[in-house]
């Protein structure tokens, strides 16, 4: 009984820890959030800096799958 329990605990904080996990690819130096249907969030920008362009459509560097770029995430170019 004691196993089950242990085995029961550890695959809930598993599946817990993969429900608030962020979901992240990379197109160049943009990094994409929130990917759903046909639309995705720039989450982050880890370039040099400067003058910054940002894509209106983002290609999936996992799948390959494009997505239009509809939101930027508060703080998406601090740090």
């Amino acid at each position: 009984m004691r196993i089950k329990t242990i085995f029961l605990t550890a695959v809930c904080l598993i599946c817990a820890h993969q429900a608030f996990a962020v979901l992240v690819f990379t197109d160049g130096d943009f990094y994409f959030s929130d990917f759903r249907g046909s639309e995705c969030t720039l989450h982050s920008y880890k370039g040099a800096g400067g003058d910054v362009i940002i894509p209106s459509v983002a290609t999936n560097s996992f799948d390959g799958a494009t997505y239009n770029v509809t939101a930027i995430r508060d703080g998406a170019f601090y740090g």
